[in-house]
């Protein structure tokens, strides 16, 4: 997943592809979903708090079969180097581990790496993203039932050009799809990331997601990220809010 170094190098292409606005439905039985308001305040979620379960950490299929191609032992002597830093990658032991290594894997690449994904999915590697979501669509009775308090919550609308500058983070399209997404051993790392962290199933297809994506965040406090107010476009109050 890249993320960019000056955003006017990118800033006609956002205006291009990205809704002028995108909406946060919130509640306000909820004092942190009120904060959003009352202190511009965001919260950027764990991918383990999500409430879909595969959100970020999505089951993927894998190319086997690129276990053959030269890349891939390259690719694994890349990643044995942070393993085993005190060994030089020319030296005899370094290379006689990455070919044990290469040889346990081509035994049964599926066992392999569908094990290793899994306790990755559950390890500590997520806890360094967050997550905010929104909509491009802020008249969607769905979203308003689930996520704005059966229409008695808010909406609130920001412009989205400031809000990508003003937060410097990666941010994207969701695409939906019933397939998990093939990952590939050879291809640039990006390209996974981009595949999977902004993916989602089809039944999630009625949020239209825009999403906002970091991987800084190193403790708890840096999930709550303030925002200047100009960046708000609107505010949207439900059809069953109460006085």
């Amino acid at each position: 997943m890249k993320t960019y170094l000056n955003f006017a190098d990118i800033e006609e292409e956002v205006k291009a592809k990205a809704p002028p606005v995108v909406y946060k439905y919130r509640h306000w039985e909820n004092d942190f979903h009120k904060s959003i308001l009352t202190e511009n305040l965001i919260w950027f979620a764990h991918p383990k708090d999500l409430n879909d379960p595969y959100d970020i950490r999505v089951p993927v299929r894998f190319n086997f079969d690129e276990v053959d191609h030269p890349i891939f032992f390259e690719r694994l002597k890349y990643h044995a180097q942070s393993r085993f830093p005190h060994l030089h990658p020319d030296s005899r032991d370094f290379k006689v581990i990455c070919e044990n290594q290469f040889d346990i894997i081509k035994a049964n690449p599926k066992a392999h790496f569908e094990k290793n994904y899994k306790e990755i999915r559950e390890g500590v590697l997520y806890d360094s993203i967050g997550v905010f979501s929104l909509s491009k669509d802020p008249l969607n009775e769905t979203m308003w039932a689930h996520y704005g308090n059966n229409s008695k919550g808010f909406c609130v609308g920001f412009d989205t050009i400031a809000l990508s500058k003003e937060l410097d983070m990666a941010f994207g399209h969701v695409h939906y799809d019933d397939q998990p997404p093939l990952h590939s051993f050879i291809k640039p790392i990006d390209e996974n990331q981009k595949n999977e962290i902004f993916l989602k199933h089809t039944n999630w297809k009625y949020e239209e997601e825009f999403r906002i994506i970091t991987l800084r965040i190193k403790n708890e406090a840096d999930r709550k990220v303030l925002f200047n107010q100009s960046i708000i476009k609107e505010v949207i109050v439900g059809a069953n809010m109460q006085n």
